[in-house]
């Protein structure tokens, strides 16, 4: 990370940030003129990204669910632009999702740096790799069951169509 252009020194910390002020405002500003609750779930998610870099990302647990919230808060946004209402199944396909790859990634931290863990994210102290076990299972579970009641679905609405499909074509 510390080669990157404003850790470098190689781009000035005063046009970072005025640089990050015009980008937030404006887009703020766009998401409102698209869609109210769009310009809502926007600042919700600015809010959320301040909150995990301010505290939360040094709390165990609720660095993954700010993680899994941001996944949800993408769902949203993106259904409010097209202007779909998102199914129950994506949205918490997507908070798992997010959830498992979170707990995964924490996981892989703490197994591969092992004891320089710490000195990497501090939050990690807190983490074993049988607590992140446990909530990782029934994530990968939620996500299959979802994938395999996606399938199922598609096979019971494609015969239900093709029954209908036939019974209109008999009567014409």
């Amino acid at each position: 990370k510390r080669f990157r252009p404003l850790a470098s020194g190689q781009l000035a910390r005063s046009w970072a940030v005025a640089l990050l002020s015009a980008l937030v405002l404006s887009a703020l500003v766009l998401g409102f003129v698209v869609h109210r609750w769009l310009g809502l779930i926007l600042l919700s998610y600015l809010l959320c990204g301040v909150m995990y870099s301010m505290a939360l990302k040094r709390v165990v647990i609720a660095d993954i669910l700010i993680i899994a919230c941001g996944f949800l808060l993408r769902i949203w946004g993106g259904a409010v632009a097209v202007g779909v209402v998102p199914s129950h199944w994506i949205q918490l396909s997507m908070l798992f999702l997010g959830m498992f790859l979170g707990l995964v990634k924490r996981r892989q931290e703490l197994v591969m740096l092992h004891r320089q863990a710490l000195r990497h994210r501090s939050v990690l102290a807190d983490y074993s790799p049988s607590l992140i076990d446990q909530p990782r299972g029934a994530a990968a579970y939620h996500i299959s069951a979802v994938r395999f009641w996606h399938v199922a679905a598609g096979v019971i609405a494609g015969a239900w169509v093709a029954m209908n499909l036939r019974a209109a074509l008999r009567r014409l």
